[in-house]
């Protein structure tokens, strides 16, 4: 069933629980795609994450400016509750953690993307899990500047698992969600838009409805032309998925990796450019770019001696500067990977050690500007604990800021 077990911390347990073809509607599976396994608090590290206090991880974060960011995710559950949604800011000098309801009834919440217009206008989007009908539902959130509430946004019927994975926005009155629903035989894309002031479904492609057709990024250059990417099974083995908004309509768009790969995020910093990353069938990262007329296959570098590697996030400030995170690898360590695209070629950049980790990911990254970026992400201790991690790019080095 393709490379699922290979992939990031941010989708690896949807796709597993998707690809299974039993026991989806399941207690223990649910809580799997939700990411909310039980951790203990012990073996945090203050150095790699915001707040020592908490145990979860961050899947994404936007900016409205150099000084105003905010990252969303999800915390773990503990021996004495269970785990929710988390939500973190940054003011321009540090970040806090920032209250986020749940959804009612929900026994779990994970909020998977984040984006924002301005710094008093953000919305996020994720999934929460009912244990009492055991569904997973669409989760859905929005900042004012001061606090986040939540915001109602359709589940489509049928379906006892979605989730939206990822959003996008060229206006307050116009943003884009994109996920995945499943049922015990029966798989869709799901595309959600906002205009403003609510949340619906809005009809998208599904190549092979047997099996997973999952889309979990989305990006668009304009209002009128924008890219979910994700994957779908052509065969027995997984194949890249690129669905396009013409202003009108989703369709389907062939790429190199139809047959093979999967694609993970997006960005498009204009209408004839636009570039993906994610995993491909060999276990390595595989990128495309999009040149307004096709996309075409460009190879990302590869860290010496790395045995996988793959890149889940993409931001860019023009067609020529595109910060990309991930993780690789190496001899049984699993650290985060970064890397630029220059609108030709592949750098490899170098990311800080995170004390204690023995598996760290980059699933998120946002940049305000060319020499300010930040990448949020999730870092396993061998003492169990889960920690959120957040890096910062200055235009030459990453550092960790906790």
């Amino acid at each position: 069933m393709g490379k699922i077990f290979h992939l990031s911390d941010r989708f690896r347990s949807e796709r597993t629980a998707m690809s299974a073809t039993g026991g989806l509607l399941g207690i223990a599976m649910a809580g799997v795609l939700l990411g909310l396994f039980v951790t203990s608090e012990t073996g945090v590290s203050a150095a790699a994450q915001v707040n020592a206090s908490v145990a979860g991880g961050l899947d994404s974060v936007a900016c409205a400016s150099t000084a105003n960011c905010v990252a969303v995710g999800y915390r773990a559950p503990t021996q004495s509750g269970g785990g929710g949604s988390l939500a973190e800011k940054w003011n321009g000098a540090k970040w806090s953690v920032v209250s986020s309801p749940d959804p009612s009834g929900s026994d779990g919440t994970r909020l998977y993307g984040v984006a924002c217009t301005s710094a008093k206008s953000c919305l996020a989007v994720g999934s929460y899990f009912v244990s009492s009908s055991r569904t997973t539902l669409v989760a859905a959130e929005k900042w004012n500047g001061t606090k986040w509430s939540l915001v109602s946004a359709p589940s489509p019927s049928g379906f006892s698992t979605t989730f939206l994975g990822a959003i996008t926005c060229t206006s307050s009155t116009n943003c884009w969600a994109a996920g995945s629903s499943s049922g015990t035989s029966s798989f869709a894309t799901l595309i959600e838009r906002w205009n403003g002031s609510k949340w619906s479904i809005v009809s998208s492609p599904s190549p092979n409805t047997a099996k997973p057709d999952v889309l979990s990024g989305v990006a668009c250059g304009s209002a009128s032309e924008c890219w979910a990417v994700g994957y779908w099974f052509p065969s027995s083995d997984s194949g890249s998925l690129t669905e396009k908004w013409n202003g009108s309509k989703w369709s389907v768009v062939s790429t190199p990796s139809t047959s093979s790969g999967e694609l993970i995020g997006d960005a498009c910093p204009g209408s004839s450019s636009c570039l993906a990353v994610g995993i491909g069938n060999n276990l390595f990262a595989l990128g495309q770019h999009w040149n307004g007329t096709k996309w075409a296959a460009t190879t990302p570098a590869s860290p010496s001696g790395a045995s996988t590697s793959e890149l889940n996030a993409v931001a860019c400030t023009g067609a020529s500067a595109c910060e990309i995170g991930g993780n690789y690898n190496k001899s049984g360590t699993n650290p985060p990977l970064a890397e630029r695209w220059n609108g030709s070629k592949w750098t490899l950049q170098t990311t800080p050690a995170i004390s204690g980790s023995v598996f760290a990911t980059l699933g998120g990254i946002a940049c305000p500007a060319s020499t300010d970026c930040w990448a949020a992400g999730v870092s396993n201790t061998s003492s169990g604990g889960t920690n959120p991690v957040l890096e910062k790019w200055n235009g030459k080095t990453w550092s960790l800021t906790g």
